[in-house]
């Protein structure tokens, strides 16, 4: 990925009243009729991409800026600067972050009475939505004037009872948090359990005494984090029903207040997310519409207060569900109509989204495409994941990449490119057996690839080769933890569509109807 300009990334992501807002701002600054800054600003605004030869030659003419680098900075924290003004009040942290600042200057003053005032207006705040840092900090500044202004009605023993408590509801909440974050560290490497070892580990977590009883977590945040982490728990084992639950719990406790989607904004999409994923693996796909309307219609709020970085997370799972949907109902050619507008969206929001999200969204996009026989550009969204180069070596999304390997096959199959499926194969079976968590289900399919695919075989001697690659897989897919395979991509329909001359979109539906029938 191309390095981006630090200053024209910034000014490219500002929306249309954030520069009218700093096109205010900045005249402040003004030393003459015309702004150096404001000048630099717009010149680097009209720009396309970032051309800094061009900048510099547009510059000379006018002599507006003399050290360009030392300028560009100074512009940048200028941004920087306005945009916290323009965003001040708008969340709480500002909000908390604006009273405590009130506070100090007050206190310098020795106003204290006014400043008693902000004092239990920010209490208030930081009390309802749990902000315990800040609350501390507050009670700190109260007991600093107590020592100035004695009050007859204030107690230094209440003021301290009161520490005692927020910063057990802190260290509570820490934990809890901690056991989340360790916990969803196995779903990010691996979406669904591979082996008894894995098990083990998440066994010692689960089993922590904190994680024994709901009453133990003492703060929203703090009951948001075990529902997550016994959700993520059961969601890597496929109980799904348990999962569901859990997730379930946590948006409930989101309806219960409101505000806690503004605050914790991306706690709540993440869990959309979740709870989506789950709806998806059940073939509830009702439900899955429903719950996606109910995110839609936190947005607008949302979008409100962090205007970027949440239209990014929304698009993430908007677009992935979507895409997901249609592959389960095995209608991909319905996503054909918004396929433009994620191609779009990709570029617009490059370098900025989340990791893993990207990825699944490739992958969906390849997915897709192989149900809509378009090969080629299925094979254009599985080279984004294989040919980044630093996926190999990360812990996250090591699942994503690998059935990526596995799709790349399937795509040089179907796009006949016989001489080079060996090399393919190669490169796919070094990286999983490198990994050494390599489903048995995968192990069976690269050798079927190798044996039969490899060296060419003909069309009447393949039809038999994928009976008997069907029969196998059928046979291993008894076990619990090779079933999850058809989460990721459905081999079973793939081979049947071959055996039955059918096409892969209508095997997937045919099954669809028939598991609603309960055949």
């Amino acid at each position: 990925m191309k390095q981006v300009d630090a200053l024209f990334e910034l000014i490219k992501s500002l929306n249309k009243s954030e520069k009218g807002y700093f096109k205010k701002f900045v005249s402040i600054y003004s030393t003459g009729k015309e702004n150096n800054y404001l000048y630099l600003f717009n010149l680097v605004d009209s720009q396309k991409e970032y051309d800094e030869d061009k900048l510099k030659d547009a510059l000379s003419k006018v002599k507006k800026v003399k050290w360009l680098s030392s300028e560009k900075k100074y512009l940048h924290q200028l941004i920087l600067k306005a945009l916290r003004n323009y965003h001040t009040s708008e969340s709480i942290d500002n909000q908390l972050s604006e009273l405590l600042t009130n506070i100090q200057l007050l206190h310098k003053k020795a106003l204290y009475n006014q400043c008693l005032k902000v004092i239990e207006k920010a209490k208030s705040i930081a009390t309802k939505s749990e902000k315990f840092t800040s609350l501390l900090e507050i009670l700190h500044w109260e007991k600093n004037i107590y020592s100035y202004n004695r009050r007859s009605e204030f107690s230094v023993a209440d003021s301290f009872e009161k520490e005692t408590h927020i910063i057990e509801k802190l260290h509570n909440e820490h934990c809890y948090e901690k056991l989340s974050f360790e916990m969803s560290t196995f779903t990010i490497q691996e979406r669904y359990l591979r082996n008894e070892e894995t098990l083990s580990k998440m066994k010692k977590i689960i089993n922590d005494p904190l994680l024994q009883n709901e009453r133990l977590a003492i703060s929203s945040g703090a009951k948001i984090m075990y529902h997550n982490t016994w959700a993520r728990y059961h969601e890597i084992k496929s109980d799904f029903i348990k999962s569901k639950e859990s997730f379930k719990k946590i948006l409930e406790e989101i309806d219960r207040d409101p505000e806690l989607a503004i605050r914790e904004t991306f706690l709540c999409i993440s869990t959309y997310n979740n709870y989506l994923n789950i709806c998806l693996i059940q073939d509830e796909f009702e439900e899955h519409r429903d719950a996606l309307n109910l995110l839609q219609k936190l947005v607008p709020a949302i979008v409100k207060l962090k205007p970027e970085s949440m239209a990014i997370r929304f698009f993430e799972v908007q677009y992935n569900h979507h895409l997901a949907a249609n592959i389960g109902l095995g209608n991909f050619k319905d996503s054909k109509t918004f396929m433009p507008e994620i191609e779009e969206k990709l570029i617009q929001y490059e370098g900025k989204m989340v990791r893993q999200a990207e990825l699944t969204i490739y992958y969906n996009l390849a997915y897709t495409c192989i149900g809509m026989e378009n090969y080629k550009h299925a094979k254009i969204w599985v080279n984004k994941i294989i040919n980044d180069p630093a996926i190999k070596s990360s812990p996250i999304s090591q699942d994503t990449y690998a059935f990526a390997l596995i799709f790349n096959l399937i795509i040089q199959y179907e796009l006949k490119n016989y001489d080079g499926l060996g090399y393919y194969w190669r490169s796919a079976y070094r990286y999983l057996f490198k990994r050494k968590k390599l489903y048995k289900t995968e192990n069976i399919f690269l050798q079927f690839f190798r044996k039969n695919l490899t060296g060419g075989i003909s069309k009447k001697e393949i039809i038999p080769a994928f009976k008997q690659l069907l029969k196998e897989l059928n046979k291993v897919m008894q076990d619990p933890f090779e079933k999850q395979v058809l989460n990721y991509f459905d081999i079973i329909s793939w081979l049947e569509s071959k055996m039955l001359n059918n096409s892969f979109s209508f095997v997937v539906r045919e099954k669809y109807k028939n598991r609603l029938k309960g055949n």
